[in-house]
């Protein structure tokens, strides 16, 4: 983590790998691996790690936010899907509540859309800011 924070990304890199060859449980090393693909624009890899730490720990809410928003374009429904996953595990989720409800708006479905993205922002005010133009909430 270390590494990581430094800038090192390919030592950091390797050493979540060796932590997860060491440990195949290790969901915290398959989570960073997938941070990491992410950050470098490998989706693929990144959205395998993601599995992988959710087998280790299938309700590992930062696997399951990634993860969503990693298919938010390739896979909509299935996007939504894990935000619901992660409403399950805490409804007053104030992220996961805007970015579903912008989702939905996005897939058609304006009026359940549109009671997350209120939600969401009547649990964190701040998120107002990042309404696209033209989406009123």
């Amino acid at each position: 983590m270390k590494q990581q924070a430094r800038g090192q990304v390919g030592m950091a890199l390797t050493d979540y790998e060796a932590a997860s060859i060491k440990d195949p449980t290790n969901k915290y090393a398959y989570y960073d691996i997938g941070v990491i693909y992410q950050q470098r624009g490998d989706g693929t890899d990144a959205e395998s790690a993601y599995h992988r730490a959710l087998l280790a720990d299938p309700g590992y809410r930062p696997a399951l936010f990634n993860l969503a928003i990693l298919l938010t374009s390739a896979d909509p429904n299935q996007a939504i899907g894990l935000y619901r996953q992660l409403l399950q595990i805490n409804t007053n989720d104030a992220n996961v509540n805007f970015n579903l409800g912008l989702l939905l708006i996005s897939q058609n479905q304006p009026v359940e859309g549109h009671a997350d993205l209120q939600k969401a922002l009547r649990l964190d005010p701040t998120l107002r800011s990042r309404v696209p133009p033209g989406i009123t909430p």
